[in-house]
């Protein structure tokens, strides 16, 4: 009877360490299998972040070249900067446009000719061409009806001497908003001339970046 006593406790300490051991078979699967999910989100982080530092290796190298492309019109009203993984490029309405004007005089023809030279073989961007006005209200200006009228037909005549000069249509957007994206507040001379202003923003393609980017979820 001990001798079964003692058999029966035996296979039942085998089967607690049977069980303990499947137990931590299982819990190291779980850990390898974690240790899988962790690795591949690390490689793909990695991933996004060598192509946002491509990005703005990019960025910078479009900043310099259409800076050096518009350095003759530097003080005409012209400026050049990368915000958050963009080029604006900022030109003045003095540059461009006559007051009240659609039509861009020969000086702004040629800033727009050299910045089309400078972007028209650059395929991985995209680029919106902003129109903006002061706060003073149109008058006579034939069929314009107001600042959104008037800033859209700016920013798409913009749009056709880039195209003239070689660029893609494709990748061009007109927008205008009036004046309803003030770069300076008030109504004083300085600050409407300020806020005449036609801005070229020119945007990397980041459709990989948003897939690697949705991988991470």
């Amino acid at each position: 009877k001990l001798k079964n006593q003692g058999n029966e406790k035996m296979r039942g300490l085998v089967d607690q360490m049977e069980g303990l051991q499947r137990d931590l078979n299982e819990r190291d699967k779980k850990i390898s299998f974690m240790e899988g999910v962790l690795n591949e989100r690390e490689n793909r982080l990695a991933d996004v972040e060598n192509r946002l530092k491509q990005r703005d290796s990019l960025m910078n190298a479009i900043q310099k070249r259409v800076t050096d492309a518009l350095l003759g019109f530097k003080d005409q009203g012209l400026t050049v900067e990368v915000i958050d993984g963009k080029v604006y490029v900022s030109l003045s309405n003095k540059l461009l446009f006559a007051t009240g004007s659609t039509k861009i005089d020969a000086n702004g023809q040629k800033a727009l000719a050299g910045l089309a030279n400078a972007l028209k073989e650059q395929k991985d961007v995209t680029i919106m061409v902003e129109g903006h006005t002061d706060n003073m209200p149109v008058s006579n200006l034939g069929d314009i009806k107001d600042n959104w009228d008037l800033s859209v037909m700016r920013s798409t005549e913009v749009v056709r001497i880039l195209v003239q000069n070689g660029m893609e249509p494709t990748r061009i957007i007109p927008a205008g908003h009036g004046q309803f994206v003030p770069k300076v507040e008030g109504s004083t001379p300085e600050a409407r001339a300020s806020n005449r202003r036609t801005e070229i923003v020119i945007s990397p393609k980041l459709d990989e970046l948003y897939q690697l980017i949705n991988q991470q979820r």
